[in-house]
């Protein structure tokens, strides 16, 4: 019986190791661009090649040297607006000052536009980061709505506090979120109305108030993506997820989901790498 050469399992062995390190780190920490096309007869004619970049659950990832990676693909891509959907910041490791230096860099590039997300409702100095964005220049949407306009065109910026700030940071009038929803929808009259809300579990709802389009996060691609699934896991949908990624038809809404740029309890995706969403308006 021929015996094992242990060192040439040691030097196998170690080498596994770094390779399967160096593609994790690689899967965790390149950014990808997904680019998705959004027609509708309400998109009014000015906006016609309109673009929304969409960043998603951040939780205090900064890619290496204050955000370089990040502020890169962003000017590469030029976007009209950039709307944040959410977890800019991690509950269980709170670093106000990374969202922060992501933000500075960005307000120069186009106009920002955040709602909250559930790590958001988890902090118990949640207001002093609010004040840090707004004193950065970002329209922070706690449950209102924006106009945007564009040669006299216009057309309404939705944004919809996660369901925990119903619950942890509630208003003295204590509305639902369908109430808050509607209020909104009846601001917005006969214009195009694109909702900024965390969770895609929500679809449903979304779809009953009839919201055109939706942009959310939340759910980091399932974390690990393998082929027939989208992913195994989900914040708020469990094992097996079924909106993770991508755009989600149901009804006359359409959900396009951000697989997000961060991770936070669960530290390691696979197949799911960092992505930045570029939504662009056309005119049927």
């Amino acid at each position: 019986m021929a015996k094992l050469n242990w060192k040439s399992i040691t030097i196998g062995t170690f080498l596994l190791i770094i390779v399967t390190v160096g593609y994790i780190y690689w899967q965790n920490n390149t950014i990808v661009v997904s680019k998705y096309e959004y027609k509708n007869q309400q998109v009014p004619s000015q906006f016609t090649g309109f673009t929304i970049m969409q960043l998603s659950d951040l939780h205090n990832h900064d890619f290496g040297d204050n955000g370089r990676q990040l502020i890169t693909k962003v000017r590469e891509n030029q976007p009209d607006i950039i709307v944040f959907t959410g977890d800019l910041i991690d509950a269980y490791r709170t670093k106000m000052d990374v969202a922060f230096t992501i933000v500075d860099q960005l307000r120069d590039i186009a106009p920002m536009y955040y709602v909250v997300g559930n790590h958001e409702a988890r902090i118990t100095n949640y207001p002093e980061f609010e004040s840090g964005l707004r004193a950065r220049g970002v329209h922070v949407l706690r449950n209102e709505l924006a106009w945007i306009t564009e040669e006299g065109a216009k057309f309404a910026l939705v944004g919809l506090d996660d369901p925990d700030f119903f619950e942890t940071w509630r208003t003295d009038e204590k509305k639902t979120m369908k109430e808050v929803l509607t209020s909104l929808q009846l601001q917005a009259e006969d214009a195009l109305q694109i909702l900024l809300a965390h969770r895609p579990e929500y679809l449903e709802f979304y779809a009953e108030q009839q919201v055109p389009l939706v942009l959310s996060g939340h759910a980091h691609g399932g974390q690990i993506r393998v082929p027939f699934t989208e992913g195994l896991f989900a914040p708020g949908q469990g094992l097996f997820p079924t909106l993770t990624s991508g755009v989600h038809q149901q009804g006359e809404t359409s959900l396009i989901i951000s697989r997000g740029l961060g991770n936070s309890a669960f530290p390691i995706r696979v197949q799911n790498q960092p992505e930045i969403v570029i939504v662009t308006l056309a005119s049927e």
